[in-house]
């Protein structure tokens, strides 16, 4: 490949955890439906978690908490959505998970679960996922309950950033911090403050029918756009 030199540099001078979680999951896409095959047929694997989260997992895809979470305290077992066409089986679109985790207490008690999983499959990850889970819960306990949404919100955009360990750390949070201004502060583009604002915004554009004449003159509107009754927009193009 035209970045093999690039690849193999970075590969000598890069997070041996990284490099070891490249292996496995090497190891793994020589056959999936095998591996999971054994996996659904290990007497030490973890009992109950949906079979959908372990191809996540030894495909290097994040796992979905809200999967995990419906999946807790389920009465029966979550069904996989699979078809078949002659003797080859399709996996369909997922389904919405039953329940969504949406405090900080559903959060921890998923990720509980989600650590002995992924450590089984990755058994040199066990202590980046606990440091990982204190960073989260440290960050619960310095926010007010409203603003808990938006750290779950955090840790879902870190998990898609991280993917299976392949190039970073959930623990390597100085490489997230675009994630935490958009999402937890207040000014970030994904705030509620922020979403708010452009609501009002729209509102006040959708509000506005008819076209300003004097923004289309030459001399154009005295007025502002936020300030005009009519809409700053051109009679041609609209």
């Amino acid at each position: 490949m035209p970045w093999y030199t690039r690849e193999e540099e970075a590969r000598r001078s890069g997070n041996r955890d990284c490099e070891e979680s490249r292996k496995i999951l090497h190891l793994f896409a020589r056959d999936y439906k095998v591996v999971k095959q054994w996996i659904q047929t290990s007497r030490t694997a973890p009992l109950g978690f949906p079979a959908s989260e372990w191809d996540n997992i030894i495909r290097g895809q994040p796992v979905n908490l809200d999967t995990m979470f419906s999946s807790l305290h389920h009465i029966s077992a979550p069904k996989e959505n699979i078809g078949c066409m002659g003797h080859t089986e399709i996996s369909l679109r997922r389904s919405e998970p039953a329940k969504k985790v949406q405090t900080s207490g559903e959060w921890t008690s998923t990720w509980n679960t989600t650590i002995k999983v992924v450590k089984f499959a990755f058994p040199h990850r066990e202590q980046e996922l606990r440091e990982y889970s204190e960073y989260i819960e440290g960050h619960f306990s310095a926010k007010v309950m409203s603003a808990h949404r938006r750290i779950i919100l955090y840790d879902i955009a870190i998990r898609n950033e991280v993917g299976g360990g392949q190039n970073a750390l959930l623990t390597d949070t100085h490489k997230f911090s675009r994630f935490f201004s958009a999402i937890v502060m207040p000014d970030g583009i994904k705030s509620d403050h922020a979403r708010l604002g452009s609501k009002r915004l729209a509102g006040k554009m959708n509000s506005k029918s008819e076209i300003c004449n004097r923004f289309n003159s030459i001399n154009g509107c005295r007025n502002s756009s936020d300030d005009c009754c009519f809409r700053h927009a051109c009679k041609r193009c609209k």
